[in-house]
């Protein structure tokens, strides 16, 4: 456990995070469709927002994932569907000066759940919640 880090993604890690987005699931790249925040998004949205996704990395291989936004919709608000609320796949809903953490999409690897990683993922949220002095974190999620 103690030589899994987390830390923040950066570009050169999309395609693995679509790849593990997918593995967690339970679906292959193959068949992703469009459930999936592709690759690309992944990239424009890492360098968009580099403080905002999260990687755990064992030196080898991502093996967990946190990807959020800041948005200015409140939680108090009528909700948006999940879609809606990220932007669509493009994570285009991103807003440099929203005042919310918004959680896009999370997983760990199923070999290497109950090891705390989601823990120091959701940390890792909370840790930047408190550096950028936002007031909050909420999420939605796709059925």
């Amino acid at each position: 456990m103690s030589s899994i880090i987390v830390r923040n993604a950066v570009p050169a890690d999309a395609q693995a995070i679509f790849e593990l987005s997918c593995a967690v699931y339970g679906d292959t790249v193959e068949n992703a469709g469009e459930n999936y925040i592709p690759a690309q998004s992944l990239f424009n949205h890492i360098k968009r927002f580099p403080d905002g996704v999260f990687v755990a990395d064992t030196g080898q291989q991502l093996v967990g994932f946190a990807i959020t936004l800041r948005t200015s919709h409140s939680p108090y608000k009528t909700p948006k569907t999940w879609k809606t609320a990220i932007g669509g796949l493009e994570l285009k809903g991103h807003d440099p000066r929203g005042a919310w953490l918004y959680g896009v999409d999370f997983g760990v690897h199923r070999d290497f759940r109950k090891m705390g990683i989601g823990s120091r993922l959701y940390r890792a949220r909370f840790d930047m919640i408190r550096r950028l002095n936002l007031k909050g974190f909420y999420a939605g999620g796709m059925l």
